[in-house]
């Protein structure tokens, strides 16, 4: 029986790192990825567990993850679903994750581009995939702090010069 909402608002970190462990474990001894108790449990987990919790199981999946299969699985499975819940709330934390840690990097190169992601985060997903313009994401991260930028409109705003930037670049290469 899968824990109640109200009963995994009150999980610690132990309890997220032993499910982490387990579906890790799982994903390791499962190269088919077949539905089993575990699975349906992060499944589960992943769609109701407050946002934090869920951010939590990433983290901590991520710094226990031991092979390539393991960071696509988190990314197809409990990133992309983060992202699709968290919708543009996420793009300045995925912008500045993706930055500082290369393992949480790899790990969003598992998001498969579900139609349920919004476009604005499947083209920073494509950009980051990319990984051109390092330091112009940066300097949006750092800027967005600078000025404490916390609209959703600013951070559109500075995806669209990403955008732009990106089609310049391409128009140069073809002249």
């Amino acid at each position: 029986m899968f824990p109640s909402k109200r009963a995994l608002a009150g999980w610690s970190i132990e309890q997220v790192g032993n499910l982490a462990k387990s579906w890790l474990e799982k994903v390791r001894r499962d190269k088919n990825y077949e539905l089993d108790h575990t699975s349906l449990e992060v499944a589960y987990f992943t769609l109701i567990a407050p946002r934090q919790l869920q951010w939590d199981f990433i983290y901590v999946s991520t710094a226990l993850a031991e092979t390539d299969d393991e960071l696509a699985a988190l990314g197809a499975g409990p990133i992309q679903q983060a992202l699709i819940e968290r919708g543009l709330d996420a793009i300045p934390l995925i912008i500045e994750l993706s930055r500082s840690d290369p393992v949480f990097d790899k790990a969003l190169q598992g998001v498969n581009g579900s139609e349920s992601l919004d476009e604005e985060i499947l083209s920073l997903l494509e950009h980051l995939r990319e990984n051109s313009d390092q330091d112009l994401c940066g300097s949006i991260v750092k800027t967005a702090h600078t000025k404490r930028i916390q609209s959703e409109k600013a951070v559109l705003d500075s995806l669209r010069e990403i955008k732009r930037k990106r089609a310049e670049s391409k128009a140069l290469k073809h002249e």
